[in-house]
């Protein structure tokens, strides 16, 4: 009976980094791929934050055509009455009814544009979108902007800019395999076996040096010609390492230009808010006024009507102002890789092992 066993064992020594090469373009290569969920995770946060105001957004414009519908029927009301007593034209009837029916065509508008934010936002959650989801409180009161710190700094937070850079040097080490590929290899094959031709064979035996024949073989081998593929491989690479490098540029100058626009965005809706609220607030005491002179019959229907429309008017730039500085300051956390001071947003990023 014959039995017979053995081992092959290959190593290639890496004499040129031809491997090392290899194996630091597959690590950075991961590393990308972990800045990358890094940048999906931050950009799926900031998406669910800007539902999140654009959900209370809806719900405040909502509340303030409900509340303009009431008072231009409190106006239709009063001047109904006038008109049975025959103080005003049928003119003033049908502008104030006019009034009204725009109004609901305002609040059904408003309905509609809250269903469709409840619904985005149930969709970020993984939620059915039928629209009923609610935000609770208010939008917050930002103070001032926080600085953004030194532009390299930048370089070191985003997760799409580390993602880039790593791609960009994975890219680097697979010129250096390229090349390598196409010089001499060194390598080693080690073998052992057995042959067992006795009357009783057994595995057991297999560590009998007597039986044991071990080989070690020493070999270089040089790259055989095939049609310049390995030259034209060599090429790619470098290309892809141009283009690489031309990407990290892309990213780096457009991750700088997000955080610039946040800034100079905050002050502009800074002043917006601020002077949306002064105007607010003296068109409220302005309808009141007016109101009150349209029951004594001091002001004309018109001067309400305009009163009313001053009043909606600055109301809804308030809240529009008041829920776009505070979607800004969302966009700016999350132009700077998140994990920053923005006055009035302060997160820790995720730090991933």
């Amino acid at each position: 009976e014959f039995m017979t066993s053995s081992v092959v064992a290959s190593w290639e020594i890496d004499l040129w980094g031809r491997l090392a090469s290899r194996a630091l373009a597959s690590d950075l290569s991961a590393d990308a791929a972990r800045e990358d969920l890094s940048d999906a995770r931050l950009s799926v946060a900031g998406q669910s934050s800007q539902a999140w105001v654009d959900l209370i957004e809806a719900q405040q414009l909502l509340a303030l055509a409900q509340e303009d519908l009431q008072t231009r029927e409190r106006a239709l009301d009063l001047t109904q009455r006038r008109y049975d007593a025959g103080l005003v034209s049928s003119l003033n009837l049908r502008t104030a009814r006019s009034q009204v029916a725009s109004a609901r065509a305002f609040q059904a508008q408003a309905q509609d544009a809250l269903l469709i934010a409840s619904r985005r936002l149930q969709e970020i959650m993984g939620r059915y979108p039928d629209g009923s989801l609610r935000a609770q409180g208010e939008l917050p009161q930002l103070g001032q902007l926080a600085a953004a710190g030194a532009p390299a700094d930048l370089l070191e937070r985003r997760p799409d800019v580390l993602a880039s850079e790593n791609r960009m040097r994975a890219a680097g080490f697979r010129i250096h395999e390229a090349r390598a590929a196409m010089l001499p290899r060194l390598t080693l094959t080690g073998t052992a076996g057995l042959t067992d031709n006795g009357p009783n064979p057994s595995i057991n035996n297999i560590d009998d040096s007597v039986n044991m024949v071990s080989n070690l073989i020493a070999g270089i081998t040089m790259p055989i010609f095939n049609g310049g593929a390995l030259l034209s491989e060599s090429r790619a690479t470098v290309a892809d390492r141009r283009a690489a490098a031309a990407d990290y540029v892309r990213v780096s100058l457009a991750a700088w230009r997000e955080v610039e626009g946040a800034i100079s965005a905050d002050r502009s809706l800074e002043v917006r808010e601020e002077q949306f609220a002064i105007a607010a607030n003296e068109a409220r005491e302005a309808q009141a006024l007016a109101e009150r002179e349209y029951a004594r019959g001091v002001a004309t229907l018109f001067e309400l009507i305009d009163a009313y429309t001053r009043r909606i008017d600055a109301e809804r730039g308030l809240i529009t102002a008041r829920a776009a500085r505070v979607s800004n300051r969302i966009s700016y956390h999350v132009a700077l890789g998140g994990g920053a001071r923005t006055g009035g947003i302060d997160a820790d990023r995720e730090v991933t092992p």
